[in-house]
């Protein structure tokens, strides 16, 4: 079964993954979607995502 994340950098818990080859995968995950690949929301097809304030916005 195919994980349903974009990135995957829990094995930091475990101690096999360093901060940074984590921050290399999140910065290549970044690239590759601005690049044009899709995210795993995009291609489930969410579309209800929204941003929500708390406090006064300027």
């Amino acid at each position: 079964m195919e994980d349903n994340m974009d990135v995957d950098v829990s094995s930091m818990l475990a101690g096999t993954l360093n901060l940074e080859q984590a921050g290399e995968q999140i910065w290549q995950e970044i690239y590759e979607v601005a690049e044009g690949k899709l995210t795993k929301a995009e291609i489930l097809g969410h579309q209800e995502f929204s941003i929500n304030r708390i406090g006064p916005s300027l």
